[in-house]
């Protein structure tokens, strides 16, 4: 009896063991930061008021920090971001009232400034969205100090 006792006790600790496993792998968060710059601000929040008539559900708008003086920023689907680019590290920040994922930390500098806050992503993992449509773009370059749209490709949105 003392070893039926002995091998439950045993197996409930495994399986607790494992769950928590699993809990911890599918955990992945984003710390949550601001963007510092104001002239970079400024330039964001052009595009994102220029792109409003787009207004595509499940999308967020992201930021790809490309090189030390060329950003990115688009839409996508955060769970492919995740999955295609195998992220590790992702920031969050708001600007007018809109989520922006900072999916490449590299060259962010002293671009951002960070909260030591994070919200939880790990609803999207696991997870991917497939779809053949282009999305609009806007490449930002830094000249001196000043952000200035430098490429766009805007795409006709599904109305």
């Amino acid at each position: 009896m003392k070893q039926l006792f002995t091998l439950n006790i045993f197996l409930i600790f495994n399986i607790f063991c494992y769950s928590q496993n699993i809990n911890f792998e599918n955990k992945y968060t984003s710390e949550i930061v601001f963007i510092e710059n104001s002239n970079l601000q400024n330039a964001l929040q052009k595009i994102i008021q220029k792109d409003m008539i787009c207004q595509t559900k499940s999308l967020n708008w992201y930021i790809d920090f490309i090189s030390n003086d060329k950003i990115l920023i688009s839409k996508y689907y955060i769970e492919n971001l995740i999955a295609e680019k195998g992220l590790k590290y992702i920031y969050t920040t708001f600007i007018d009232n809109k989520i922006l994922f900072i999916v490449n930390n590299e060259f962010t500098n002293n671009s951002i400034s960070k909260s030591k806050y994070s919200v939880d992503l790990g609803q999207f993992i696991g997870k991917e969205n497939y779809s053949t449509v282009d999305y609009s773009f806007w490449v930002i370059q830094n000249k001196g100090g000043k952000y200035k749209i430098i490429k766009e490709r805007r795409y006709k949105c599904d109305e």
